[in-house]
């Protein structure tokens, strides 16, 4: 397989959950090979081995590294980095490596945050999930909001710096490399990537902020019209379709 992405996954917490849902994620990308280096603390290790092990067993074009290589496979046409409880469709990767100029402009996935209560002993229950916007070409400063922002980031090997990212702060240092170097488009169509809602702040404090609430209304808004008045909202639907098609 020709397109091979080499996906650095840092784990942030001691939760396991996140960690194997990330792995699966990466195991069940389609259309590209996947070089995976797995950055764990010593509490993790042992799981990370056997979450790896049995994924290896199903087969998928991946590879799992445990442990920070001193850089990024040198056969990768581009380079990601999830922070633990960072999932994507299965196309996700292929789609950013197939879209226009990817050997030279950073792909950006639309995404939702995911806000997740830890549960001892067993998964994390999940508390909500909304939508961020995205501008066509998103600056550093609006992505960098969300702390895990670079898992919904695939940047062609050109503009990659060598060395890989563990902490926030060296994932903020690794992209500021990036973006030096040039533009960053977003990938059309819904969101692709779920992030961990890692902010430590959930309120208003920016023009971004409402931009990302007023992207997440319009998506509810519609589910929730749907569930309460299924009649008004079907009515509605018509309605949009029918406006729609005049217009065109």
């Amino acid at each position: 397989m020709s397109m091979r992405v080499h996906v650095h996954l840092v784990a942030w917490s001691d939760e396991p959950w996140d960690l194997e849902e990330s792995l699966f994620s990466l195991a069940t990308q389609e259309g590209v090979a996947v070089t995976a280096s797995v950055a764990v603390p010593p509490t993790l290790e042992a799981f990370a081995h056997e979450a790896c092990g049995r994924l290896v067993r199903l087969g998928g074009p991946v590879e799992f590294q445990i442990g920070t290589p001193s850089s990024w496979a040198p056969e990768a046409r581009s380079v990601a980095s999830w922070v633990a409880g960072t999932v994507a469709v299965p196309d996700h990767l292929a789609r950013a490596l197939g879209s226009p100029r990817m050997e030279v402009v950073i792909a950006v996935a639309p995404v939702r945050r995911v806000l997740r209560r830890s549960v001892p002993g067993r998964p994390p229950y999940v508390l909500r999930k909304t939508r961020r916007f995205t501008s066509p070409s998103p600056s550093l400063h609006e992505l960098a909001r969300d702390p895990a922002f670079l898992g919904r980031c695939v940047v062609p090997a050109a503009r990659a710096p060598r060395w890989l990212p563990g902490s926030v702060e060296e994932h903020r240092r690794w992209a500021a490399e990036a973006w030096s170097s040039g533009a960053a488009n977003r990938l059309p169509g819904p969101p692709a990537v779920e992030l961990p809602d890692l902010r430590t702040h959930r309120v208003l404090r920016s023009v971004d902020d409402l931009r990302d609430g007023l992207a997440d209304l319009r998506y509810q808004a519609p589910r929730w019209l749907e569930r309460r008045a299924p009649l008004a909202f079907t009515r509605l639907r018509g309605l949009f379709h029918w406006l729609r098609d005049r217009a065109h």
